[in-house]
């Protein structure tokens, strides 16, 4: 009898905890797990465009005895293709630049025995820079420097007082040491502004016309630039 009363204690308790859980709210679902978003990084190959001003500054003499300065400030547009390697905060990389511009100077006439009043005439036709970049991160802001070498192409023309060239068109290449500065902003994981500051530093070059000697002594070149970029990442950053 006792073994009987015992068993049916039991089931009464199974069948009571059965109805007592019925009536427990469902459990609710485990919550999702939380989303990483991933640090931005500057690592990656990028592409992009500039636009700006360049302001060229220097002295020009002749064989014939003059000296003039020569200030010419002018339009830039190009390009640029680099990489940068980021490691912490630091960022290190290498970029090179390509800026056309149409820059025209002309020195004061001075009189000569075969042609009357002549003029030289300079053109200014483009710009291109090597340079290493490094910089510190500030989450998506890059504050850098630039340290490389530049070269910029140059022609001259002699030109009368009625305007007849009278030669030649010769151009020169000439080459120096670029120092700059800039900040750069990343709006998304791809797509990148920036402004900066460079100053290159151009070696002295003679061109000789119709054997005329015209020296183009130290000329500097300083530029202000602001443009975009594409950058391609590492792991789609």
């Amino acid at each position: 009898m006792r073994a009987f009363l015992l068993a049916g204690a039991a089931i009464s308790g199974i069948v009571s905890t059965q109805v007592f859980a019925a009536d427990l709210p469902p459990r609710p679902a485990p919550p999702p797990p939380p989303v990483v978003v991933p640090l931005f990084s500057w690592t990656g190959i990028y592409i992009g465009a500039n636009l700006g001003g360049a302001w060229v500054q220097g002295d020009i003499s002749t064989d014939l005895g003059y000296t003039w300065s020569r200030s010419n400030a002018q339009f830039i547009g190009g390009g640029q293709l680099g990489f940068n390697y980021q490691a912490g905060v630091f960022v290190a990389g290498v970029e090179g630049d390509f800026d056309w511009t149409s820059g025209r100077k002309s020195s004061p006439f001075v009189d000569t025995v075969a042609f009357g009043p002549v003029q030289a005439v300079g053109n200014w036709n483009w710009l291109a820079t090597v340079a290493a970049r490094l910089g510190l991160a500030w989450d998506r802001a890059l504050f850098y420097g630039k340290i490389g070498y530049g070269w910029s192409r140059t022609s001259v023309d002699l030109e009368t007082a009625a305007g007849d060239t009278i030669c030649c068109g010769w151009g020169h290449t000439n080459s120096g040491l670029l120092l700059g500065a800039g900040i750069e902003y990343a709006f998304t994981n791809n797509w990148t502004g920036k402004i900066e500051y460079n100053f290159l530093d151009l070696q002295k070059r003679t061109f000789t016309v119709t054997g005329l000697n015209i020296v183009t002594t130290d000329p500097q070149v300083q530029m202000i630039k602001a443009g975009f970029n594409y950058k391609f990442g590492w792991g789609g950053y």
